[in-house]
């Protein structure tokens, strides 16, 4: 059942600015929610930075989600007013998102805050410093156990393909990837959170343990 809460376009809470889901009605901070606003020709666009003028549309983070806002009209009832959302409307979610994650990646290799490939990504680890890895998918269990080991603490994202990383490093692949600095890898991890809802799934590795 949607929550019958109310909740004013200023309300906020101790994870930030909350917005209510048109799909399930949930009450969310907008780090786990996609907005969206009525473009040119009355087309839904995803506003992925949450920076276009219009009313904002919320739906959680999900593809199911958004397929339903599309197939379910309520893109319609929530914008007051016929609308048309592509029908690929989930796929560009998903690759806004992930060039998102990925521009992040890249403004943190800039800045010194980023590194890639096994030794550099361990030798981060082992510095004892407070680190955000990325594992990227198709690496062995034992290459990650090793990785990891020694720090429980450590987390690891493993939504992303070697190719993917690969572009942000100039290569034609890189499997592990270092963050180091704190602000910037809350920023990845929210956005890489939003990313999971829409291909595989956000995964915390423990020493390999899931």
């Amino acid at each position: 059942m949607a929550s019958t809460k109310k909740i004013s376009k200023n309300s906020i809470n101790s994870g930030g600015i909350l917005r209510r889901c048109i799909v399930s009605g949930r009450i969310e901070p907008i780090t786990k929610l996609i907005r969206f606003v009525v473009g040119p020709d009355d087309v839904i666009v995803p506003d992925i930075s949450k920076r276009l003028p219009g009313r904002g549309l919320w739906t959680l983070a999900a593809r199911d989600i958004v397929n339903e806002a599309r197939a379910g009209r309520k893109f319609d009832k929530a914008a007051k007013r016929s609308v048309s959302a592509p029908a690929d409307l989930a796929d560009i979610v998903e690759l806004s998102l992930l060039e998102s994650c990925l521009n992040i990646v890249g403004l943190a290799r800039r800045a010194g805050h980023a590194v890639g490939g096994y030794e550099k990504t361990r030798a981060s680890i082992a510095s004892g410093k407070e680190v955000l890895v990325i594992v990227a998918s198709g690496a062995s269990t034992g290459s990650r156990e090793r990785l990891l080991s020694g720090r429980r603490d450590i987390a690891a994202i493993d939504i992303f393909g070697q190719g993917e990383l690969g572009k942000v490093f100039g290569r034609d692949g890189v499997v592990f990837v270092a963050i180091t600095d704190a602000m910037i890898a809350k920023k990845f991890r929210d956005e890489a959170a939003r990313l999971a809802g829409f291909r595989t799934r956000l995964v915390a590795l423990d020493n390999g343990q899931r």
